[in-house]
């Protein structure tokens, strides 16, 4: 009866205990949320800067796959409508980091917010990529 009563009072103790252990593994505080928010800055900026700056002239250095294309193929490729959708993509995609964190913020406590947030900025891609491989791109 002893055990039992001194298992049931010290529970909610090491249960309390083991809370903050897990709490201190993610550091929510002021200086790493900022940190982030510069994070998120840096990656909207890095898209929106992709969209501005890739044009049909350094595609043939920075485009990977059109890099190594054959002269032939890049001749056949209709360059210019494959940027018209990838600038477009990645303007567009320069807003989807902070919507995106936004919504998860609001739903999630920041730790799981920033893990959902992380594997969600790769949805984008797979959608691009799928509308990729259905457009034809050679002449």
């Amino acid at each position: 009866n002893f055990y039992k009563k001194f298992i049931l009072q010290t529970k909610p103790l090491i249960w309390i205990n083991l809370s903050a252990e897990l709490n201190s593994l993610f550091i929510s505080d002021k200086n790493t949320v900022t940190f982030f928010y510069l994070v998120l800055v840096f990656v909207s900026l890095t898209y929106l800067s992709i969209g501005f700056f890739i044009n049909k002239s350094n595609a043939k250095i920075l485009l990977a796959g059109y890099n190594t294309m054959s002269r032939e193929r890049r001749e056949r490729f209709d360059i210019e409508r494959y940027l018209r959708h990838f600038k477009t993509f990645f303007i567009r995609l320069s807003i989807y980091p902070l919507i995106s964190w936004l919504a998860c913020v609001y739903v999630l406590r920041f730790e799981n917010a920033l893990i959902v947030w992380a594997i969600g900025q790769n949805l984008p891609f797979v959608i691009f990529l799928c509308k990729h491989k259905q457009t034809k791109y050679l002449k």
